[in-house]
């Protein structure tokens, strides 16, 4: 219908689409899909007028699903180049709106701020190790 989100309750079901021998064609890549969401968020969060996002962080937006769950994506996606690119964007217009931000008492901001910035070294450690 649109609204709302998918959750899969049914282990049995997870375990087959998690599973690419039996899922074939329907097959889903946790870290993959984790990326793709969390481009979906940062672009979208992005997009916003930085006072704009500070005055929906202060408030319940329109469209909380990217600013809820954009570091919980972040922290188990694949680091593709798409991703690395609109963290930077995101890091550069948005981020540092959010935490110089006087008025803005967010607890879960700053938790999902350190948790992307362990995710973020870590991706650096990978990539470094890979020679990217």
């Amino acid at each position: 219908d649109g609204v709302g989100r998918v959750e899969i309750y049914h282990a049995s079901l997870r375990d087959f689409m998690s599973d690419p021998l039996r899922s074939k064609q329907y097959h889903i890549d946790e870290a993959h899909a984790n990326e793709h969401l969390a481009c979906y968020c940062l672009d979208f969060i992005t997009r916003q007028d930085s006072i704009r996002t500070r005055a929906i962080l202060a408030s319940q937006p329109d469209y909380p699903y990217p600013y809820d769950w954009w570091a919980f994506h972040l922290q188990f996606a694949y680091p593709s180049s798409k991703l690395r690119n609109l963290l930077a964007l995101f890091a550069d217009k948005t981020l540092r709106h959010w935490i110089q931000a006087p008025d803005i008492e967010n607890f879960e901001l700053a938790y999902d701020v350190r948790s992307a910035r362990n995710t973020c070294l870590s991706l650096v450690t990978v990539l470094n190790m890979l020679n990217y």
